[in-house]
């Protein structure tokens, strides 16, 4: 009985372990996408992506997912919904905690909760390299435009950015590939700030 209450308890440190180490040790991603022009692959425009995630500082072995590859399809046609009666409108009402004014003190809130994410995602490289058109060439060249300063004005060399406009046609072709690392438990901050200033501090 001692003997099958110590490889409990030492299965329960074990997993405690495994979340610490998840939680507080940088979490490596590589994203990989691509996407196919119709004019060159004979068919719809296809879209791949992939994702590659490695805990624990980036030692562990890579977990991998991958998507895509088929046909986009048109999106199924939205159906209305029936109106219910007022009443049963009534029974369901819901009340967002926080008091009044916890609409404003979220918009207040957001964009600081936003920055505060953004700070702690750490880019370590970056490529884009890909083709695009709009059916209008004033709209491409437009459209362009408004890109030049992200092409040509990347902050760091780990990024390249390589985007060229085609006038001719409508199309959108390329590939784009990015590593990343968070910590988890650096994320939670900015969270519990915005749950205390929108929840408690403005109250």
């Amino acid at each position: 009985m001692t003997a099958l209450l110590w490889v409990f308890l030492g299965l329960v440190a074990a997993v405690l372990v495994l979340l610490i180490g998840v939680i507080a040790l940088p979490v490596h991603f590589r994203l990989k996408a691509e996407v196919g022009d119709e004019a060159r692959t004979g068919s719809a425009a296809q879209g791949r992506i992939s994702v590659e995630v490695r805990l624990f500082g980036g030692v562990a072995p890579p977990l991998r997912f991958s998507g895509g590859g088929g046909r986009t399809e048109p999106p199924p046609p939205v159906t209305e919904a029936r109106e219910e009666p007022r009443a049963r409108r009534k029974r369901r009402g819901w009340r967002m905690p926080g008091g009044p004014g916890v609409g404003r003190r979220i918009l207040r809130a957001v964009p600081d909760l936003i920055s505060g994410e953004l700070r702690r995602i750490h880019i370590d490289c970056l490529s884009v390299d890909g083709e695009f058109g709009l059916a209008d060439p004033a709209d491409t060249g437009r459209l362009y435009g408004y890109l030049t300063p992200v092409i040509y004005a990347v902050p760091s060399r780990r990024m390249s950015v390589n985007l060229r406009p085609d006038f001719s046609r409508a199309c959108l072709s390329g590939q784009a590939e990015a590593a990343l690392h968070l910590t988890p438990a650096a994320l939670a901050w900015p969270v519990a700030r915005f749950a205390w200033t929108v929840f408690v501090a403005g109250r």
